[in-house]
């Protein structure tokens, strides 16, 4: 086999320098004549090199990496501790602080399924679906800021009682004083 191989490779060695002596011999004659000898064609240059090929790989590979890894504030990555909790005894666990009341609220009343698939998407998903931005979870319910009546009912009264009980306290009219 390697026999085969080396009687190919000298004939394409003996066709190239025939070849070559041809082009020479015709450039002299074109030379002698006075007219412009034909251009051999070398090996053409490439425009991309190796290093512009490598450099490319990377931005694109860290670009990869890094999908999804947006910086995300406290309240994206509780929403997303919360959502991706397993059950419900872990969720309790969960500190929401970092979140209103009215966040809290909605994300408690979050189904099991909108909690996984917001668990899916991740933190700066969750992020979003707080915030009332479409965040890309297909059937979510977004987050509403409440109106100031909305939250002025409940809250308002407990106020005021808590208020007056301790007016009443102060004055020593709660106790029969």
């Amino acid at each position: 086999m390697q026999f085969v191989k080396n009687k190919f490779d000298f004939a394409a060695q003996l066709a190239a320098a025939i070849l070559r002596m041809v082009m020479a011999l015709i450039t002299s004659i074109c030379r002698l004549l006075g007219v412009q000898p034909p251009v051999s064609r070398g090996r053409p240059e490439l425009s991309t090199k190796p290093a512009d090929l490598e450099d490319a790989y990377r931005q694109a590979h860290s670009r990869e990496m890094c999908r999804g890894l947006d910086i995300v504030s406290d309240i994206g990555s509780t929403v997303h501790r919360y959502a991706a909790a397993p059950e419900p005894m872990i969720r309790s666990a969960v500190d929401l602080s970092a979140l209103t009341p009215s966040q809290q609220d909605w994300l408690m009343m979050l189904s099991e399924d909108d909690l996984r698939r917001l668990a899916k998407a991740g933190p700066s998903a969750c992020e979003k679906a707080v915030s009332g931005k479409r965040c890309g979870v297909v059937g979510l319910t977004l987050y509403r800021e409440p109106v100031p009546e909305q939250i002025r009912g409940r809250t308002a009264d407990i106020r005021d009682l808590m208020y007056e009980r301790i007016k009443q306290n102060r004055s020593g009219l709660a106790y029969g004083r």
